[in-house]
């Protein structure tokens, strides 16, 4: 038998209090979550830690009110990312952390590869959107979620996804467009 889906383990945990089903769930989506609050707070680890464990307690107290209209994941980035906004306000993050968050963009790649230039670029590039934006392009190009999926997560009208991902993608492509003669 193979791994059990979201569904699965979310109902023993509804039905049972199975806390082993909620550490796998925990397990299996809180590197990827965890390395999204990274992005936004700018590479601030403490606080990118508290919130994906903050975001972790609190969906264990509400997984009982999880009706699936959207996938468990999308759920849980949702209450992630309701909680970073909350705490932005009192703590925002710092502004001169473009370094550290394109050295954990970069994954150890070598320093002097195309790669590793290219996400330094993307990186700083990304800087340069305003911070809907910029969140609203991480997670459609580098979680791939759907624009349904991010105007769910970031509570915005469907349009307004879009328009966040589009003009940031537009914004990107015109500052990156040199990078597209190296790599094509």
């Amino acid at each position: 038998m193979g791994d059990p889906s979201d569904a699965e383990l979310v109902q023993r945990v509804v039905r049972h209090d199975d806390r082993r089903a909620f550490a796998h769930l925990v397990a299996r989506h809180q590197s990827e979550l965890r390395r999204s609050l990274r992005r936004f707070v700018r590479d601030d680890a403490a606080w990118a830690d508290d919130l994906a464990q903050e975001t972790f307690l609190i969906a264990y107290r509400r997984l009982v009110t999880f009706r699936g209209d959207s996938s468990l994941r999308t759920w849980i980035y949702r209450i992630g990312y309701r909680l970073f906004l909350s705490q932005l306000r009192a703590r925002p993050p710092p502004a001169d952390a473009i370094d550290a968050v394109s050295e954990i963009a970069t994954n150890g790649d070598d320093p002097g590869s195309m790669a590793h230039g290219f996400i330094l670029d993307y990186a700083r590039a990304l800087t340069t959107l305003t911070p809907e934006q910029a969140r609203a392009v991480h997670l459609s190009m580098e979680r791939g979620f759907t624009h349904a999926e991010i105007a769910l997560i970031m509570d915005v009208p469907l349009g307004t996804a879009k328009s966040h991902v589009l003009r940031g993608r537009a914004q990107l492509q015109t500052l990156l467009g040199d990078w597209a003669s190296r790599l094509g």
